[in-house]
């Protein structure tokens, strides 16, 4: 009878300890492609901000990766970036919704209005993000062609 009790018990303890490592692995592996997508939609959002046509840009990785565990200052800097991101999609987001024949919705007129300091900016914050999860960004002349 004792044989069978410390069995059940070994077995249970051996299947907690088999679901705790199956919930490590796959927490670190989620984590990781979080990760993976905050770097990629830094860096397309840093790319659209150099190209001449203008796009929206995206924010669902941040959304998402807001619980994934990171330190205070990798915290701060993505944080930084992203807000720093929708200022400046609210000056994209005015420029593309006016109309092409009014000239002051026109995305150069925006940007004669503090457009070009929030750019400057937002990458540089961007770039400290980047560097934050641990990425170089890219040198400009890759990303000035497009």
């Amino acid at each position: 009878m004792g044989e069978v009790v410390l069995g059940f018990f070994l077995g249970l303890i051996g299947a907690a300890f088999g679901a705790w490592v199956a919930d490590f692995f796959r927490t670190k592996r989620r984590n990781e492609r979080l990760r993976r997508a905050l770097v990629s939609e830094l860096l397309e959002n840093r790319t659209a901000l150099f190209r001449r046509k203008r796009t929206r840009l995206h924010r669902s990785a941040w959304d998402a990766a807001r619980a994934m565990p990171m330190d205070d200052s990798t915290h701060t800097a993505l944080a930084a970036a992203y807000v720093a991101l929708d200022r400046v999609a609210v000056l994209i987001d005015v420029s593309l919704t006016r109309s092409a024949g009014e000239r002051a919705g026109s995305f150069e007129e925006v940007m004669k209005t503090g457009g070009p300091i929030a750019y400057a900016s937002t990458i540089r914050r961007i770039e400290a993000a980047l560097l934050a999860l641990g990425v170089t960004a890219p040198g400009d002349a890759e990303t000035d062609a497009e």
